[in-house]
């Protein structure tokens, strides 16, 4: 019996791929941001960080800014991506 998702019937392959490419995109445009930050240049809004961990990629992102040191005093960044992550969990 293949691996489905019961209530779509979507393969299993289908969500971890997109949580895969989502989290990805979302580590490096944290890794990004904080780039552009140390060199003075050109940020990713905030907004678009928000919108990348509110589709997915909190999680991953979470761990990104926690270790390379990134927006750790916003309160929005740490309060907001675990709250989004918890609220998609469930």
């Amino acid at each position: 019996m293949p691996a489905v998702i019961q209530p779509i019937g979507l393969p299993l392959w289908i969500p971890a791929a997109y949580l895969a490419l989502i989290s990805l995109v979302s580590v490096c445009a944290t890794v990004w941001d904080k780039c552009a930050a140390r060199r003075h240049r050109r940020r990713i809004p905030e907004a678009n960080l928000l919108l990348l961990g509110l589709l997915g990629g909190s999680l991953c992102m979470f761990i990104t800014m926690k270790a390379i040191r990134h927006k750790t005093l916003h309160k929005k960044f740490m309060i907001g991506l675990p709250r989004s992550w918890h609220y998609s969990c469930f």
